[in-house]
Formats: structure tokens, C-alpha cells, sequence
């Protein structure tokens, strides 16, 4: 029997090289892909977040800054409320066409807009003078995603007559 003195790499151990690198090679792709989609679609959900509570602190600041008269005007206005204090008066806007909701002053400037918004209300109940209001959000996020922001807020007793 002669020996064969066998050097380098068979074909059956390459192909199983190949095949185990692929698979590891897709692994960490699909691990990598996930975890971009991911953060994706937690920083727009903050970003949201973030928008939503700066349009219910615009209004609480408001709100308790100064004696205001809390209004709705028609719905057709796109104004879901108006806040107004001597001269002032702030409206709350929402632009359905372009999913905007602009925070308007009549003392001038430009409006506050906020993006991606698809729907917006305030519900200032039946009670007068208003004792609270409820403002509801809703925002668009990526891959037909939304977020929706409720809160509540009151208006301190001091500014009811």
C-alpha cells in the first residue's frame, strides 16, 4: 500500500466553508438590519414624544400664566382651540391636508408647526367655565406605525371666575 501524502483542501471542505460562512454572513446582516429598523422606529416614537409634550407644556404654560378665555371655534377653521389673554390670543391649528399642527399668535411671527400629525383634537367638555381639557394626538411613524398621545390638563382654580 503506498501512502499518499495528502496536502491542501478538499472540495467537500470547502464547500462546507462556504456554506457556514454564508450562513454566519446572513445571521449577522439580518441581526444588523433588525437593529437599524429598530432604532429607526424608537427615534421617531421619542420624536414624537417629544413634539406631543411640547404642544400640551405650550398649553399648560399658557394656561396658567395668564386668565384666559379657552374657546373652540368652528371646526371647519381647523382651530381646535384658542386661547386668548388680554390682546393675545393663541391659536392651535391643524392642517389636515399637510398633517401639520401650528401653534398661530396674533402678536405676529411665523407659526410653530409640527409635522406628521394625522390627527388632532381638544375636548374641553361640558363644564363652565372649563375646569380641564383633553388634548389627543396622533402621529405617523415609519412602516404605517402611529402614536397616539392623550393627556389631560387642568385648569387651576384660581383662573375660573
Amino acid at each position: 500500500m503506498s501512502k499518499m501524502n495528502e496536502k491542501g483542501v478538499s472540495i467537500i471542505e470547502l464547500l462546507a466553508a462556504i456554506t457556514i460562512s454564508s450562513m454566519l454572513l446572513g445571521l449577522i446582516g439580518t441581526l444588523i438590519y433588525q437593529s437599524s429598523e429598530s432604532f429607526n422606529t424608537i427615534t421617531s416614537r421619542q420624536a414624537a414624544q417629544e413634539k406631543a409634550r411640547y404642544v400640551s407644556d405650550h398649553m399648560i404654560n399658557r394656561i396658567r400664566s395668564n386668565a384666559l378665555i379657552i374657546a373652540q371655534e368652528s371646526p371647519n377653521s381647523g382651530v381646535i382651540l384658542s386661547l386668548t389673554s388680554g390682546t393675545e390670543t393663541i391659536r392651535y391649528r391643524y392642517v389636515a391636508a399637510s398633517r401639520q399642527l401650528q401653534i398661530e399668535s396674533s402678536a405676529g411671527g411665523s407659526p410653530y408647526i409640527i409635522s406628521n400629525v394625522t390627527a388632532a383634537s381638544v375636548n374641553l367638555g361640558t363644564e363652565r367655565p372649563v375646569k380641564s381639557l383633553t388634548l389627543q394626538l396622533r402621529f405617523e411613524l415609519p412602516r404605517s406605525q402611529s402614536l397616539d398621545y392623550d393627556t389631560t390638563i387642568r385648569v387651576p382654580t384660581w383662573l375660573t371666575p
